[in-house]
């Protein structure tokens, strides 16, 4: 019998309530950013934070910021409209939050480097229920930290990332 909880927040705020509640009752937590992956199905027991309503995705200039429920297809689309890239994952489906945590190996790799590297700042729920900010300036441990550190840091619920200008993609068959 499945007795897992499966929620759904769609603010840091809840996320962190979330989290507090789990830390009370001794309860394992499992987040789900993209939707996909070993830990998509969940434990036994405990509450597994599904991001999915976390999918935000605000574009000011250059600097995109991008909730951790968030794919990569979805950023994609949003990007092409002011005509902006972010080396990202190379399946539309890839979570936002999975890929960069991981590193980020992309379509853009060569030209910009990894996801994790175009990442200029985060918001994170810690472990005990608190948000933080995080930059090269605020946290800045934490934050090199998240450059390809995985999942294990806290629950990410914003990216902030550096995007580049591309004024088109060629291709050939």
């Amino acid at each position: 019998m499945d007795s897992t909880n499966t929620t759904r927040p769609k603010t840091a705020e809840d996320v962190a309530a979330l989290v507090g509640q789990a830390q009370a009752g001794g309860q394992p937590v499992t987040v789900i950013g993209g939707g996909h992956g070993p830990w998509s199905r969940g434990p036994e027991e405990g509450v597994r934070i599904d991001l999915s309503a976390l999918d935000r995705i605000d574009v000011a200039g250059p600097l995109v910021s991008v909730g951790g429920g968030a794919t990569w297809g979805v950023v994609a689309d949003e990007l092409a409209q002011h005509g902006l890239a972010i080396s990202s994952g190379d399946t539309r489906s890839v979570g936002v939050g999975g890929l960069t945590l991981g590193g980020g190996i992309g379509w853009m790799v060569r030209a910009w480097g990894l996801a994790a590297d175009q990442l200029v700042g985060a918001q994170i729920v810690t472990a005990t229920g608190g948000i933080v900010e995080t930059s090269a300036t605020e946290h800045p441990e934490l934050f090199w930290a998240l450059h390809g550190g995985g999942g294990n840091l806290g629950i990410v619920t914003r990216f902030d990332f550096q995007a580049h200008a591309l004024p088109g993609i060629a291709y050939g068959e």
